[in-house]
C-alpha cells in the first residue's frame, strides 16, 4: 500500500481527515507526581 493509498483509506468522501488531538501534558505531569501547573 502507498502512503497515498493510506491516506485516502482515512478520508471521507469529500477526501477530508478528521483528527482529535487533546492535550494531557498536564495530566500525565500530575500523573507522574510532576508540579501542577496554574
Amino acid at each position: 500500500m502507498t502512503k497515498q493509498e493510506a491516506m485516502t483509506k482515512l478520508a471521507n468522501k469529500n477526501h477530508i481527515i478528521s483528527a482529535l488531538a487533546i492535550d494531557q501534558r498536564g495530566a500525565l505531569k500530575r500523573m507522574m507526581g510532576g508540579k501542577r501547573d496554574g
